[in-house]
């Protein structure tokens, strides 16, 4: 084997390495979304139901300023 095959078959095993790297992360990253993504469903179910509640009370909303004002 030549030493330009030799350099040639390095560089093919790094960008291999380097392909395997970005892919296993590329996975981690997708798992994270997914993660965030049913988070967010969770709050937005529980900001609806807060606000249906709000809008089926029979109490009025008070503006009034905080007691320490």
């Amino acid at each position: 084997m030549s030493e330009g095959e030799s350099r040639l078959e390095v560089r093919v095993v790094e960008l291999e390495v380097r392909y395997a790297h970005q892919e296993r992360m590329i996975e981690e990253l997708n798992g994270v979304i997914i993660e965030q993504q049913k988070e967010i469903s969770r709050i937005h179910a529980d900001l609806r139901r807060l606000a249906d509640r709000a809008l089926q009370s029979n109490e009025p909303i008070h503006n009034e300023p905080p007691p320490h004002y």
